[in-house]
């Protein structure tokens, strides 16, 4: 069984529900609401998709949680104001494309792995 996604316009709560491995049903019908399939918040940490809250969050960009705040000062010490690294996961978080991009140019990253999101 695969686990799939689905949501609803206006609504922030993605549903979950299982089905059969290629056997996703187009919507689904829960509380008398109809939710829609949602690929995008299947895949939010796979390809670096803007997250439910506009943020962009990458794996690939990271550091160790450990070293989240260290790299957080690094960034915002060379005008980087709008990176931070999550103490949890040490995924790197920017609010836009564009905070990504400076980033990247600011310590000559080339973020190959980008997807969508790539400077």
């Amino acid at each position: 069984m695969a686990t799939y996604c689905y949501s609803r316009e206006g609504e922030p709560k993605v549903v979950e529900a299982e089905f059969p491995m290629g056997a996703a049903r187009p919507f689904i019908v829960k509380d008398g609401k109809t939710f829609m399939r949602d690929i995008g918040a299947e895949h939010r940490n796979i390809i670096d998709l803007p997250s439910l809250d506009g943020e962009i969050r990458t794996m690939s960009m990271g550091c160790h949680p450990d070293q989240a705040a260290e790299f957080t000062a690094n960034a915002h010490k060379h005008g980087c104001k709008n990176t931070h690294f999550d103490p949890r996961t040490g995924e790197g978080v920017w609010n836009s494309k564009g905070a990504k991009k400076k980033y990247c140019r600011t310590f000559g990253i080339r973020d190959f792995d980008g997807g969508l999101t790539g400077p």
